[in-house]
């Protein structure tokens, strides 16, 4: 579940809710959620644009 100002803005399983466009709206920070490369957990991290 995903909460926004207190209100839920999504609700599922884990590896279904956290996108990267969702969370970000919700951190108000652009945000990239991806894969951890040896364990596969998901990771959300802050985009980092060059």
């Amino acid at each position: 579940m995903v909460l926004c100002a207190g209100r839920v803005v999504a609700d599922g399983p884990p590896g279904e809710v956290p996108s990267a466009s969702l969370l970000s709206r919700v951190y108000e920070q652009p945000v990239e959620v991806l894969p951890h490369p040896r364990t596969g957990a998901l990771l959300v991290i802050p985009r980092r644009d060059s």
